[in-house]
């Protein structure tokens, strides 16, 4: 059987403020429990200042330059990460708040996505629906 493999990826996020990766506050409970049985990257660097090129380098393994989701008017075509992962038998599921809707061309490729719209006022770290939405397909023993 495959490993399962599960992408976090976050908007706005600054790794000296998880506890996973040593701040002396417990404020990432959920993440510092996947780093537990999975691989925590100990440096990665984004290929742009902001996240929808960000995301699209992630899921293409292009430059913004070559997949050309550059502005909010644009998307992506193709998703090779995900779209590998099914050839290889995997069934993908995402959840996102925004950036993996329909618009912007990133969804398109998953079997199933949720996205969970936040009003102005929702705070992640009190009550995470991308957590609750994650542990619903979820297992203690494992993930489906």
């Amino acid at each position: 059987m495959p490993p399962n493999i599960i992408v976090v990826l976050f908007d706005a996020a600054r790794a000296r403020n998880f506890s996973a990766y040593g701040y002396d506050r417990e404020t990432t409970p959920f993440i510092s429990s996947l780093t537990e049985s999975g691989i925590r990257y100990e440096r990665a660097v984004s290929n742009s200042i902001y996240s929808l090129p960000s995301y699209a380098s992630i899921f293409t393994g292009q430059y913004p330059t070559e997949h050309g989701a550059i502005s909010w008017s644009d998307s992506v075509t193709s998703n090779p990460l995900v779209e590998g992962l099914k050839n290889r038998g995997y069934t993908t599921y995402a959840v996102s708040t925004h950036l993996l809707s329909g618009e912007f061309g990133l969804s398109d490729a998953f079997d199933e996505i949720d996205i969970r719209f936040l009003g102005s006022n929702e705070r992640l770290f009190e009550d995470d629906p991308v957590a609750d939405a994650m542990s619903e397909k979820g297992t203690r023993d494992g993930w489906d």
